[in-house]
């Protein structure tokens, strides 16, 4: 310090001063380097709820595709009944008629 009174021109350690310009590129870096860290963790937010969606989508669809089966399985039985039934209705049709001709006429809806 002492040498420092003595002399006129005071000698400051230099540091680095960055323009107003360089301050502004370097701002604009940490937050566009901010801003991809933000959007990876938006990504991956977002990846997460498509997910979650599908997921539910999924459960949504099993529980659908078991309704449409049991549906299914309903029409095919109700299908294999009304088959039956045409065919005990065409069994009688023929009986009826085959009686007719020969003049023999039974009771044949109480019998079945």
């Amino acid at each position: 310090m002492e040498s420092l009174r003595g002399s006129h021109s005071l000698s400051v350690p230099k540091t680095e001063t960055k323009s107003p310009i360089d301050e502004m590129q370097s701002l604009q870096f940490d937050i566009e380097a901010e801003n991809r860290v933000l959007m990876e963790l938006l990504k991956r937010r977002d990846d997460e709820i498509q997910e979650i969606q599908r997921m539910s989508d999924s459960s949504a669809t099993k529980e659908h595709r078991e309704t449409i089966k049991a549906l299914e399985n309903e029409v095919l039985r109700l299908k294999t009944e009304n088959e039956q039934q045409k065919q005990s209705l065409n069994e009688m049709t023929s009986e009826l008629m085959a009686n007719h001709v020969t003049g023999y006429m039974p009771d044949i809806l109480d019998s079945k």
